[in-house]
């Protein structure tokens, strides 16, 4: 989980943007960015608030728990009853937030989320403070998340550790005569183990020509002899997910096979070499494209992104697209995924390393052996 102490200093990053900027008051109903700025995660569908003023007080609401956060008081609502129906979770929050609201002087200008602000919860804001200026806090959280805290480092190693687990297995089931859902049942058996709880598994399981042109979940397409298998996931671990790809051959892979992998790799470890801050992601995605373009074996096949930021959302800034401006910077968590396909490969092959951007170039994060 995120560290209290580390979510006092975000607030404390969040405090100075409100001064810089004239920000009386934050409100922050993201459930990403509460997490991110209390240490308090709470499901998708369940709403919390933040309340952030710029003199340094701070309010969270949020459904009942043990938790242990980063705020000066906290609200909790009740999400279960045995003696009557729970199921307007707003409507909770919103009586919650009409309270809070008069613990903090009138502001002027406020920070809000309006992409994720339930309505209920925007009229009370509206009600109880009429002549604010609202401004989109949006676009400041995600320039903050973009560098990324050791905390949140940490979350995404325990990630990319129980995304390890589930290739060892993978690497173990995949035969000729089993089917995808096989490999993937025998993945999430081990992964849950490792973690000791169920865990939702989502990403690419698709074996042969099913990867072609993307990928997708699990199905009963049986393996075949001379498959490439590419498996390219994303578990998330106390909110935060890495994005992991490995490529397996069904059988010993021909030359190639062979060869398309040494390509690939050969194009992964070059493109990490070059990677500074101040490099940006469609400079990222022009190279990686030259690279595998140059050789008749990639048939102009690489269609996808050179890669992209993680944390809090699997894919997330830096982007690595055409075009893109987004520019690698000291403490950018990023995966790099070179990839080839096509018939001649029996599918394809897509290697991916994740990295933490350092002053001395590119720390990699995970440790899973690529070969094939």
């Amino acid at each position: 989980m995120l560290s209290v102490e580390q979510s006092k200093i975000r607030q404390r990053r969040l405090r100075d943007e409100m001064a810089e900027h004239h920000i009386d008051l934050a409100v922050v109903t993201d459930y990403r960015h509460v997490y991110y700025l209390t240490a308090c995660l709470v499901e998708p569908h369940q709403p919390v608030v933040l309340l952030m003023s710029s003199e340094g007080a701070s309010t969270l609401i949020a459904p009942e728990g043990p938790w242990n956060v980063a705020a000066d008081q906290v609200a909790l609502y009740p999400t279960f009853s045995i003696t009557q129906l729970v199921d307007d979770l707003t409507a909770d929050a919103a009586s919650f937030l009409s309270d809070a609201l008069r613990r903090f002087p009138s502001p002027l200008r406020m920070f809000v989320e309006p992409s994720a602000m339930p309505l209920r919860l925007a009229a009370v804001l509206r009600d109880r403070v009429p002549q604010v200026e609202w401004v989109d806090l949006r676009p400041t959280m995600l320039r903050f998340r973009k560098r990324k805290d050791p905390d949140e480092i940490e979350c995404i190693r325990a990630s990319l550790r129980l995304a390890e687990v589930g290739y060892a297995a993978a690497k173990k089931a995949i035969a000729v005569g089993r089917t995808e859902l096989d490999v993937y049942n025998a993945m999430y058996e081990a992964m849950t183990e490792h973690l000791g709880t169920s865990f939702r598994l989502e990403g690419d399981f698709a074996v042969g020509q099913r990867n072609d042109r993307g990928g997708g979940p699990p199905t009963r397409r049986v393996i075949e002899p001379g498959d490439l298998y590419i498996l390219d996931i994303f578990p998330r671990i106390d909110g935060y997910a890495c994005d992991l790809c490995r490529t397996f051959a069904v059988g010993d892979p021909t030359p190639v096979q062979r060869e398309a992998w040494e390509l690939v790799h050969g194009t992964l470890t070059e493109v990490a070499g070059l990677i500074e801050p101040g490099l940006t992601g469609g400079q990222v995605r022009a190279e990686m494209e030259r690279r595998l373009h140059a050789s008749t074996l990639a048939r102009d096949s690489f269609f996808h992104h050179a890669g992209h930021g993680l944390g809090l959302q699997p894919h997330e800034n830096p982007r690595m697209i055409v075009g893109c401006d987004h520019r690698m910077a000291v403490g950018d968590v990023f995966a790099l995924e070179p990839g080839i396909y096509g018939p001649h490969l029996k599918g394809g092959i897509r290697l991916e390393h994740n990295y933490v951007l350092t002053p001395n170039g590119p720390e990699q994060l995970d440790a899973f052996p690529m070969d094939l």
